[in-house]
Parts: C-alpha cells; structure tokens; sequence
C-alpha cells in the first residue's frame, strides 16, 4: 500500500515590507555593479552579504519565501553596514538604505523588545541629561586610569577597545559651554545642531563649528530643546523612535533662521529626511531643507589666514559621501588652509567599520574593515586624517592604534577653529 503523501507545509508569513522599501525592491536589476563597492563583500566574498543578495534575501523573506525568523537572514542582514556605497555604484539608483532600514524597522515589529538596545536608544540617547551623565563618568574613569591597563580588560573586547581609543575628555557638554546665541548681533543668521554622542563625548567640535561661524559673520543660535536625530534609531529599526525625536527637534528649531549647521555626517543625514520620516508634516520637509554640513557652509566662507602645518588625507564619512552625496565641499575648505598639504586617500569613501554601532555589535568585521582603512592611510604618508563624523573619528583613533601609526586625527571643525584663530587657547 502506497505511503500517504506528506502534508505541505504552510509558507512562513511574509515580511511586511513598508510601501517605499517594496517600491525601491523592484528598482534593483541584478547587475552586480553593487558588488565591489560593499566592504562585508570585499572581505567574505560570499553573495548573501553583498547588497544584491541581501536584496534576494529580504524579497523572498517579503514574500514569504523564507522565514523572517531564518537565523541566515537574520546573520547576512545584521552584517550590513549600511553605508550606502551600493547608493553611489549603483547604475539604477536603487534606494538600498530604504530597503534595508524598511526590513530591519519590519523584523522589530515581529519581535520581542531587547531591553538592552531599549535603554540605550530611548533611555539614554533620547536623553541628553544621561548622555551627559556618562560622558562625566567616563571622564572621570580616564583621569583614575580606569581606561587602560588591567583594568580595561575587564570590558567586553568592542567597550575596552573603544576605551583605549576616546580622546581625553572633559565632561562637560557642549550644550553648557555655549549660550543661546553666538555671533554679531545682526550678522547672518544660522543655527546649530549638537547631537547626542557629539555633545557629550566631542563637545570640542561643536564649541569649534559656532565659534568658525561666528567668526565669519554668523549669528547662531543654539537652541536648548534639541535633542538626537533619531539616526541609530531608524538603523535599528526603531521608526517610531525616530518620530518622536525628529518633532521635538523640529519645535526646537521652529524660531530659528537660516541654515541648521550639523557637523556629524550621520546626523546630517538623518535630518535631511525628515520630510520623508515625518511625511504627512510640512514642518518636516521645511526643517530637513535647512539642513547642511558644516562643510558645506565652510567651503564658502572667506580663506582663513593662520596655517595650520601638516601633511594631511581626508577620509570621506560614508553618510555625507554616500548618503548627502557630500564630497567636493570638505575638500574646497580644507584646500585653503594655508600650510596645510593634502594627500588624497586611496578608496577615501570606503567605510571605516564605525557605522554608528556596529563597531560594537559586528566588532570582528568592524576591525578586518577599519584595517584595510588603515592601509589606505598609511600608504599615503599623511601625519593627519580629517573626518566629518565622530564615529569614524574614534574609529580612526582606534585604527591608528592597532596599526602602530603615529596619527593626529582630527575634525573638519577641529581644524578650521585653529586656521581661523578660533580654537582653544588662540581666541
């Protein structure tokens, strides 16, 4: 007697894919373009963690094909650094930051909330007095030598390398160092974005892009309600997050003109989707049209006058290269300091591993990716890096560590403040 035949087994239930994620799913034709441009791809060499086959991967999981519980989707998407440099390859103009940032906010929703990610994005990002709090904590852990030595090898590997990494610090926030408005009382108005992580833990940069506006005729306001761009909230998934920080960033702008300066590229490139967060809000959409990097604004001041003497390389961040499409301004601005020679960077857009917090949850491939960075950097002889983001500032740091390298590395900001006569101790 012939066996029964077996059951089908019902198809797992599709990943709902958002409206904007399904329509940029079907702009992708599958050339490969994408390919080389992707560092998980470069170093593995395995299709699943190249942008076309993390497209496979999350139409099939949207139309039910796989599970969206899969451990491998979950593996080759987690992988992702979300650079964007498939964007800039890409011949089709596929929207992959839409895609994956639409599957990730999809997968959160099907899944019980991590309390640890919790209280970091909403308990301690979110707020600024907590920022603030553990910026002067780990201050004060680097004046007891809490950060060096045995007693950082008590830390998880990716926190005790990040500690041996951090600048000295002061503690003190950004946000209490400046008044509310800076600059000539009728001078050009303008306003300025700190951050979460920038105020609190790289205050200096802040401090240093209102003094170099303030010096060239700006009035700039510094306006108390802001709060975090909701940026490692949409990278994790967390939309609704990012909503909610987006309209109290947008109220706190409200009675502010001209353009919102920003010197952190992931931020800039969070704000200036606001529109497109918050679609239904017109003030959204107005905000984000304010937005710009502080290197756009630097590129047209006037040529500042002190030298600043050093062989310099500047490392493209990739959500001002690849997500602002933000390239030729950092340039134009660090080309007229005088004394300062410029070296190009090989693959200066190639991501560092930084990638908001990846360098904490993916530190084995952070590191394999921030050394061939620093293989790059170290074949252009440069005894400076300038970036435009403090994640890959930290991650320079911790790069130039690893590789024995003798590297200042410094900010666009850094650098202006003291070719203007701005920074600490000129002014």
């Amino acid at each position: 007697m012939a066996e029964p035949a077996p059951e089908p087994q019902p198809l797992p239930a599709p990943l709902p894919l958002p409206p904007a994620a399904w329509q940029a799913l079907d702009t992708c034709v599958h050339c490969g373009f994408c390919l080389p441009a992707c560092p998980t791809y470069r170093e593995l060499g395995s299709e699943a963690d190249s942008p076309r086959g993390r497209i496979f991967l999350m139409r099939a999981a949207a139309e039910g094909r796989i599970g969206a519980d899969d451990p491998a989707l979950r593996l080759h998407l987690d992988l992702c650094l979300d650079c964007r440099a498939c964007e800039t390859a890409c011949p089709s103009g596929v929207a992959y930051g839409t895609i994956i940032e639409g599957a990730r906010a999809a997968l959160r929703q099907r899944e019980v909330p991590s309390v640890g990610l919790d209280l970091i994005y909403r308990g301690l990002l979110a707020r600024p007095g907590r920022l603030a709090a553990a910026a002067r904590f780990t201050a004060f852990a680097q004046r007891a030598g809490l950060t060096r030595g045995r007693a950082v090898r008590l830390l998880p590997r990716p926190l005790a390398a990040m500690a041996r990494a951090l600048p000295p610090l002061s503690g003190r926030a950004a946000r209490t160092r400046l008044p509310a408005s800076v600059g000539p009382a009728a001078g050009t108005p303008a306003a300025a974005f700190l951050g979460c992580i920038q105020d609190a833990f790289f205050p200096e940069d802040d401090v240093a892009m209102v003094r170099v506006l303030a010096a060239t005729g700006h009035t700039v306001a510094v306006p108390r309600g802001q709060v975090c761009c909701g940026a490692l909230h949409v990278h994790a998934g967390d939309g609704e997050g990012a909503r909610e920080l987006a309209r109290q960033n947008i109220a706190a702008f409200a009675g502010t003109g001209g353009p919102i300066a920003v010197n952190a590229a992931g931020c800039g490139a969070a704000l200036k989707n606001y529109g497109h967060l918050l679609p239904d809000q017109p003030a959204a959409a107005a905000f984000a049209a304010r937005v710009r990097d502080f290197s756009e604004l630097a590129a047209d001041l006037p040529p500042p006058e002190r030298a600043v003497p050093a062989r310099a390389t500047y490392h493209d961040a990739c959500h001002l290269a690849h997500a602002q499409r933000v390239r030729a301004q950092p340039r134009r601005a660090l080309d007229a300091v005088p004394g300062l020679e410029m070296v190009e960077l090989p693959e200066s857009d190639a991501c560092c591993g930084s990638a908001g917090v990846y360098n904490f949850t993916q530190f084995d491939m952070s590191m394999a990716v921030l050394d061939r960075k620093m293989a790059n950097v170290r074949a252009t002889g440069a005894d400076t890096v300038v970036t435009c983001n403090p994640g890959c500032a930290l991650q320079l740091r911790l790069g130039a560590l690893r590789a024995g390298l003798h590297l200042r590395v410094r900010s666009l900001c850094d650098v202006l403040a003291e070719a203007y006569g701005v920074a600490d101790g000129q002014a």
